[in-house]
């Protein structure tokens, strides 16, 4: 299987995370301490040419977070998008609806949103996105994840001329800075979900932008030259080592089977894994749970149905698997997710 190591240098320093360092810089945080670790220089970043690793992205975002005000990620996801990023920005300027925006922020996301990819997932009556990771970015996840949903809720009320009905769910506990949520991603959010998720009606997804009307031929042309340059990147190892796992859940893979698919020895595997900050198991947990909910919430099946699809012996055991990945019970998070998000309380 193809994919891309952690170490190897694909994203140009002076996309988002120049964004990031100029509101570092606003902060009064010297380039010195944000760059502490990275291997980078400031001029590197500015000259418009370097590219970095996924290592050091991320290293220089663990700074940020450890630096920076509690609006920090926030504030970057607002500056986000469009942005400045070629082709790819000029892709997002071209949608004319908000399933056009998701198709280019999914198919582009290494330069759109690195480190994480949107995973869409369509229902009867409703969308929803999460977050994945793809390359080991567990330690700055909840960061990006304040930072990329910001960016996509911001984009897309911009576009329609009014708020969408997006509901967040987020994997962590409810944070200290509560009001940045309520500011920057409104009332309807909830914590302790054991998954990062925004969910929006299948309706709204096709309602055209006010004032965007671009037309076939340029959204071809604009997507020919965005794949010249994308082609060339892999998804990365994580990214692709969880897709093979949901690809294979109801078979529930062991380590051997999957150091096997993936043509190494198991202990060569669980220590790529745990160099990507991750392991067999978690990996696994997030996939199987990211099964469930999506099982007993949009297809409506019941414990023993998800139980029998996923292997598990029996739906006791299944219940306490599932309470182990996200704090609750199946019947719990069912109800969690059928209720209408009410305001952070």
């Amino acid at each position: 299987m193809m994919y891309r190591e952690s170490h190897e240098s694909i994203y140009p320093a002076h996309y988002q995370l120049l964004r990031l360092m100029d509101l570092l810089d606003a902060q009064g945080i010297h380039h010195h301490q944000y760059l502490k670790g990275t291997g980078l220089f400031y001029e590197d970043i500015a000259s418009g040419h370097k590219l970095i690793s996924a290592i050091q992205f991320i290293k220089l975002i663990d700074n940020a977070q450890k630096l920076g005000e509690p609006s920090l990620a926030f504030r970057w996801g607002h500056t986000m998008w469009p942005g400045h990023y070629d082709v790819y920005s000029q892709l997002l300027n071209s949608t004319n609806n908000l399933a056009e925006l998701l198709n280019v922020i999914h198919g582009y996301s290494e330069m759109l949103c690195p480190l994480l990819k949107p995973i869409i997932v369509n229902s009867d009556d409703s969308v929803f996105i999460y977050w994945q990771d793809e390359i080991g970015a567990a330690q700055v996840q909840r960061f990006l994840v304040e930072a990329y949903s910001t960016a996509l809720l911001s984009l897309s009320h911009w576009f329609a001329s009014h708020k969408l009905s997006w509901r967040l769910s987020f994997s962590h506990e409810s944070p200290a800075y509560l009001e940045e949520y309520m500011v920057n991603l409104g009332q309807h959010v909830q914590f302790n979900m054991g998954i990062n998720m925004l969910v929006l009606p299948r309706d709204q997804l096709q309602c055209a932008w006010p004032n965007v009307q671009t037309s076939d031929a340029i959204n071809q042309l604009l997507t020919r030259q965005a794949n010249s340059q994308y082609d060339v990147i892999r998804r990365g190892f994580i990214g692709v080592f969880t897709q093979w796992n949901q690809r294979n859940i109801d078979d529930n893979p062991s380590l051997e089977q999957a150091a096997m698919a993936f043509d190494m020895s198991s202990a060569t595997l669980k220590r790529k894994l745990k160099v990507h900050g991750t392991s067999f198991q978690k990996v696994q947990d997030q996939a199987r749970l990211s099964t469930c909910l999506y099982l007993l919430h949009h297809r409506k099946w019941s414990n023993q149905q998800v139980a029998d699809y996923l292997q598990f012996s029996d739906a006791h055991n299944f219940r306490k698997a599932f309470k182990r990945w996200c704090g609750n019970t199946p019947n719990g998070m069912r109800e969690k997710l059928e209720l209408n998000i009410r305001a952070i309380s």
